[in-house]
């Protein structure tokens, strides 16, 4: 009667639940219950059953109707209730599994395969959400895009599996330090329409509920010191750097507007990434999106086009200005500065035009081009002053970043026979700060197998860490010509220069002021004890003609000065 039936149902599910515990597929189960319900002559046909149960869920009726042949009577009045069992489960499990197949393909359509974070497609919806929030409460949102400097160094040096641990750490670093209600996404090479074209891969975070875009910086540079932590990969370690372009939403003139949350959304993003191509090419770890950005990719897009095959034509020339020692008033040394002529702007400066050729595969070209031909005129006034006059050529961290660095440089002063002890490669402090292993290794073989001296450039400007001066092989400092120039009338400028040469004495460094452009700046220098220094006070920059003229008329100058002492010598 009735209680049998609800008896039978009970311990149907009570079988069915504990079968799906162990993970036994309905079927079998089902086999289970029918053997303990019928009599021992169902044996044969459960294990005809059991051999038909991979037929699936059509074969599941016939083999409930099977066993109903060894039935007693009493048994076959409770058929239907089984066979309704077997038809509901069978339908339910189908469905089940499918709606189980579709979930895991859409999740992981919009699942990164190598981290699990979201993919771009994901986290644009996440950041539509979040958009259509943000004009609710009226609070701002930010988007943060990260870009991992080094990542293509770090793939070509330790192989791809390397990279792709040090991606799924980077991942993980984000996801364990930003907050719930924020989201994080990984965006790979492509996902962006980047005027750059920057390689390597793209994380973004999305911080809703902002209220102080002074926190959004905070975040921004705790996220980029959690992401430079030492990453290790087996024995190997590896140092990762990122950068950081922000965009946030509403802006100042954004508060009352109403916009679409698809257009926002692409804006920001956009933003996001050109604030980012700002930063990198600026050095700096993060930038917020200005609109003044707009018009300087724009501009440098188009120059980007004008310095194809900017060689090829002539259009690079290379000046110099000279390096005087203060106490005999003679030239010691000679940085080579690059300019380039445009065929309509005339001579452009090289903070326009220099950036953009880091941004691509130029730098390495015109680098070695500028290393060549100023070693080229480094021997003609070497004959003039054999090993007195030292050749300063300014090197860019992209350049140190290529594996091949040191053997083209090598090459190149073996081919124009220079001695190595007379070049100087000036880096700036941005190389030192966001250096790697591989450019800490690039710099030592360069001084100290290769035999050239390193200068660190516009020192005091940027962030001037002691410690860079104890970790790399520094031989000189050039003070930053920012606190030259007003080094008269600034008693800050003035205390900063005493500071900086007091510490390259004690650090037995050598030293160059830059930027000396009047006599009161010249003595003040000379009597806080600085050796070197250039600027227009001495000279402005030339071609190198010019330049061997100058060091012509000093050497004239000097003969003849000796020639006039030894004529008024008695005797």
């Amino acid at each position: 009667g009735a209680a049998l039936i609800l008896l039978d149902t009970l311990w149907i599910t009570a079988m069915l639940s504990f079968g799906a515990r162990l993970g036994v597929d309905f079927y079998l189960v089902y086999f289970f219950i029918l053997f303990l319900a019928a009599t021992s002559e169902s044996l044969v046909l459960l294990a005809l059953g059991a051999a038909l149960m991979c037929g699936g869920y059509l074969y599941s009726l016939v083999v409930t109707l099977g066993p109903a042949a060894a039935w007693s009577s009493a048994h076959l009045t409770r058929l239907p209730f089984f066979v309704a069992v077997a038809a509901l489960y069978g339908f339910l499990l189908a469905r089940t599994r499918s709606e189980r197949r579709a979930h895991h393909q859409l999740w992981g359509a919009n699942r990164d395969p190598l981290t699990a974070l979201p993919n771009r497609r994901a986290l644009e919806e996440r950041l539509t959400g979040a958009i259509s929030r943000t004009l609710r409460t009226g609070r701002r949102l930010a988007l943060l895009v990260f870009d991992l400097d080094n990542f293509k160094s770090i793939n070509a040096t330790y192989g791809q599996e390397v990279g792709d641990r040090v991606l799924v750490e980077v991942a993980q670093r984000l996801r364990q330090r930003v907050r719930k209600i924020d989201s994080v996404g990984r965006f790979q090479r492509g996902d962006f329409e980047s005027p750059s074209r920057l390689g390597g891969d793209q994380f973004a975070v999305v911080l809703t509920e902002v209220t102080d875009l002074v926190d959004v910086a905070t975040v921004a540079k705790r996220l980029c010191d959690l992401i430079a932590e030492p990453v290790q990969v087996g024995e190997t370690v590896v140092a990762v750097l990122a950068t950081v372009g922000i965009a946030y939403f509403p802006g100042e003139s954004e508060m009352n507007h109403r916009e679409a949350g698809s257009a926002v959304r692409e804006r920001l993003l956009v933003q996001a990434n050109r604030a980012l191509y700002s930063a990198k090419q600026d050095g700096d770890t993060f930038q917020f999106y200005d609109p003044e950005i707009d018009r300087r990719i724009g501009t440098q897009l188009a120059l980007g086009q004008q310095l194809v095959g900017v060689l090829d034509r002539g259009e690079l020339f290379l000046e110099y200005q000279s390096q005087v020692e203060l106490g005999g008033n003679t030239v010691i040394g000679v940085e080579a500065l690059l300019r380039w002529r445009h065929p309509t702007r005339g001579v452009i400066p090289p903070a326009e035009f220099i950036p953009i050729l880091e941004s691509t595969s130029q730098i390495k070209e015109v680098g070695d081009w500028v290393l060549r031909t100023s070693c080229r005129e480094a021997k003609r006034w070497d004959r003039l002053y054999p090993g007195r006059i030292s050749l300063a050529v300014n090197v860019s961290a992209v350049q140190f970043r290529d594996r091949e660095a040191v053997e083209r440089l090598v090459r190149i002063i073996e081919e124009e026979a220079v001695a190595p002890g007379l070049v100087e490669l000036e880096i700036t402090e941005s190389v030192l700060l966001r250096s790697t292993p591989e450019i800490k290794e690039t710099l030592a073989r360069i001084h100290d197998e290769v035999g050239v001296r390193l200068a660190l450039d516009d020192f005091g400007r940027g962030y001037s860490s002691l410690e860079y001066l104890r970790r790399f092989p520094i031989d000189k400092l050039k003070i930053d010509r920012g606190f030259v120039s007003s080094i008269v009338e600034d008693e800050d400028s003035a205390a900063i220069v005493s500071a900086i040469l007091a510490l390259a004495k004690r650090l037995r460094l050598r030293v160059v002021a830059e930027g000396v452009e009047t006599k009161e700046q010249l003595d003040l220098l000379i009597a806080e004890g600085c050796e070197s220094a250039q600027g227009f006070y001495f000279s402005r920059p030339v071609v190198g003609d010019e330049l061997l003229r100058l060091l012509l008329t000093e050497a004239d100058d000097r003969i003849e000065a000796a020639l006039s002492g030894s004529l008024a010598s008695p005797g």
